[in-house]
């Protein structure tokens, strides 16, 4: 996560949780102190054209997130 666009109190209690319901789809969970606050889905094709494109970040509702050391997260947990 590059950026979060949440209150500066709420920042560092923030956790993001990963998981892939299914391969190349996933879906990323924020929870402030335990309860879910909002789920978001992304897709690893769209990384992966926004790499190709040199599309450094992805704003996704509350965060930005690093494109290519997101790409590296998800092949490291994920893929490998």
């Amino acid at each position: 996560m590059t950026n979060a666009h949440l209150p500066l109190c709420s920042q560092g209690k923030t956790k993001l949780f990963i998981s892939m319901p299914e391969i190349g789809k996933f879906e990323i969970e924020a929870k402030i102190a335990g309860m879910s606050v909002t789920k978001m889905h992304l897709d690893l094709e769209d990384l992966l054209e926004r790499k190709d494109n040199n599309i450094p970040s992805l704003d996704l509702d509350q965060v930005v997130l690093s494109v290519p050391n997101t790409i590296l997260l998800f092949n490291k947990e994920f893929l490998s």
